[in-house]
C-alpha cells in the first residue's frame, strides 16, 4: 500500500531438510503498541495510556482524563466523537481513539488541526 507506516510484517518459514513436513509456519504480527496509537499513512504516533493486561483481560490506565476522539485523515482534524462533522465523515476516511484530555494542546503541533467542536 501507500503506507509510510508498516501495518504489520508477516514470517513465513518451513524447515528446509524434509521441505516443511516437519515445521512450518506462517505469522502475520501486527505493528502495535501499548499506550501509543499509530496513524499508518503518515507514521505519525500519540500515546494514549491504554494498557492491556493480557493475563486478566482488563484495560490499565496511568491514571489520565481519557476521551474518545475521532480522526479525519484527509484532513488531519481531530473530533469529539459526537461531533457531527466526524460522523460525516466516510469510514474508510476516520478512526476513533482515546486520547488524554491535557495532550489537546500537543496536537496542532503534531500536524493536526482540532474541530471547533473541540472548544
Amino acid at each position: 500500500g501507500s503506507n509510510l507506516m508498516a501495518d504489520g510484517i508477516l514470517m513465513e518459514a518451513m524447515s528446509v531438510e524434509d521441505s516443511g513436513r516437519s515445521h512450518q509456519y506462517c505469522v502475520y504480527i501486527y505493528n502495535v503498541q501499548p499506550g501509543l496509537s499509530f496513524r499508518y499513512s503518515n507514521g505519525a504516533s500519540f500515546y494514549t495510556g491504554i494498557f492491556y493486561d493480557t493475563r486478566s483481560s482488563t484495560v490499565v490506565t496511568d491514571d489520565l482524563k481519557l476521551q474518545t476522539y475521532g480522526m479525519d485523515f484527509s484532513s488531519d482534524t481531530i473530533h469529539k466523537k459526537s461531533c457531527s462533522l466526524y460522523a460525516a465523515v466516510p469510514s474508510g476516511e476516520k478512526a476513533s481513539f482515546y486520547g488524554d484530555t491535557s495532550m489537546i494542546a500537543e496536537w496542532p503541533s503534531l500536524g493536526y488541526h482540532l474541530c471547533s467542536c473541540m472548544g
